[in-house]
């Protein structure tokens, strides 16, 4: 048996070598290929995602008038909210039909309705307008109004 694997391992060996030389006269690929970029095109590259921003925004506005056309007129209630996690994203307002409302900036407005919540307090929300640099809504704490301002409204679940 012995006898055997030393031709084996020689055949092998006369085998590999050419595959081995091959390998070493391919060229190396090198890493990211450096494009150099020049300040016009950075220019562009901001200006078509500033514009892609604008559009998308645009049309989470529309949507979002879409779906305030469709309310009736009485309040929804609130049966959750939530603050954005570390700043990023938007606060969540989830309503009794199964509505979720995304809210960008809201500030403090977010808290007070967590804490009422947690109180198990009647929240609603009784107003929503369109302006023109965002959304304002009002929502009913036991009687008191608290009103907040958001300059992007997106709708999730709802027929919009």
């Amino acid at each position: 048996m012995p006898v055997m694997l030393i031709p084996m391992l020689a055949f092998v060996a006369l085998a590999a070598a050419p595959c081995v030389a091959a390998l070493r006269r391919t060229p190396k690929a090198s890493g990211a290929q450096q494009m150099p970029l020049h300040t016009s095109d950075l220019h562009d590259v901001r200006r078509m995602m500033h514009t892609a921003y604008e559009e998308e925004r645009d049309l989470l506005h529309e949507q979002a008038v879409r779906w305030l056309n469709s309310l009736g007129r009485g309040p929804l209630r609130v049966t959750d909210a939530n603050p954005a996690p570390r700043g990023l994203g938007g606060d969540t307002v989830v309503l009794s039909d199964g509505t979720v409302l995304c809210l960008s900036a809201t500030g403090s407005v977010i808290h007070e309705l967590v804490h009422a919540l947690d109180r198990f307090t009647e929240v609603a929300l009784t107003r929503v307008r369109a302006a023109r640099d965002g959304f304002e809504l009002t929502f009913d704490i036991e009687g008191s109004p608290l009103h907040a301002s958001a300059e992007l409204l997106t709708v999730r679940g709802a027929d919009v």
